[in-house]
């Protein structure tokens, strides 16, 4: 949430025209968006309760060389519950042993 209502914080993918599983879709290297991210996150919450101690460990992570959109979003929502204190046990779809068609 911003001064200006809510913003949406968005990481650009290569569009293939294909229906391509997440875990494949790949992170568009020819378009800068750590930056406006980071700064975006910045401008909403630098004066928050907290921001110092915890703004750096979202920097470290937006700012590791992502190749797919899927790895990022895990390592996203990892760091959430390791910021809380939980450990996140998940699994990826394509782990289990299920037929898309059943979706």
């Amino acid at each position: 949430m911003t001064a200006n209502g809510v913003k949406w914080l968005t990481v650009p993918v290569i569009d293939d025209g294909q229906k391509t599983p997440i875990q494949y879709k790949a992170i568009a290297r020819d378009v800068p968006w750590r930056r406006p991210l980071l700064n975006a996150i910045h401008h909403a919450y630098a004066t928050s309760p907290g921001y110092d101690l915890f703004f750096p460990t979202i920097q470290e992570l937006i700012s590791r060389d992502w190749t797919n959109i899927a790895d990022l979003a895990i390592a996203s929502i990892d760091l959430g519950f390791r910021l809380l204190g939980k450990t996140l046990v998940s699994s990826r779809a394509s782990e289990l042993d299920v037929d898309a068609s059943d979706a």
